[in-house]
């Protein structure tokens, strides 16, 4: 899926986001070439960034990723039906932990539209721009064999091997 983010004021930006089916792993792809690679089953995240041949390994933390997985502790109410970037979806006011959004999802769970507020009343958007639902290859969610790993802050560092 291709989304484009707007946050607090900053200028759009594009970035591609592919999931495993079961929602276990995710990649999100930004425009400068990089890439994060997301194992919430695993608690563990990465940095990828190809034109160096490196990869820092983080522990899992709240991020932007979250907001593209939806989880029991949120509070849904039905608003009605919309279609983004040419699916279907339904709208929703969601509530966790005292945040407020309206997001739009489809049937089989996939976030097409997130508008949320933060606690200082600036506004963020996340809006699907192409929806794909072609499985990705398994290894596009590993660190690439052969980068040499380093530990990002709070990580555990690798062996250089690709894991």
């Amino acid at each position: 899926m291709l989304y484009r983010i707007t946050a607090r004021g900053d200028p759009p930006i594009e970035v591609r986001i592919t999931t495993l089916p079961d929602a276990t792993a995710m990649r999100i792809d930004m425009p400068d070439r990089t890439y994060m690679l997301v194992n919430q089953a695993e608690h563990r995240m990465a940095m990828v960034v190809p034109e160096e041949l490196m990869v820092m390994d983080l522990p899992y933390q709240a991020g932007v990723q979250d907001q593209f997985l939806l989880n029991s502790r949120m509070k849904f109410t039905r608003r009605g039906a919309e279609t983004i970037a040419g699916v279907r979806c339904t709208s929703w006011d969601v509530l966790l932990d005292g945040n407020r959004a309206v997001a739009c999802v489809t049937d089989d769970g996939v976030l097409l539209r997130s508008v949320s507020m933060d606690a200082e009343g600036k506004r963020s958007s996340i809006e699907a721009v192409s929806v794909s639902y072609t499985p990705a290859p398994a290894a596009d969610f590993l660190p690439p064999q052969g980068f040499d790993h380093m530990a990002g802050p709070g990580g555990t560092g690798g062996d250089g091997k690709g894991q």
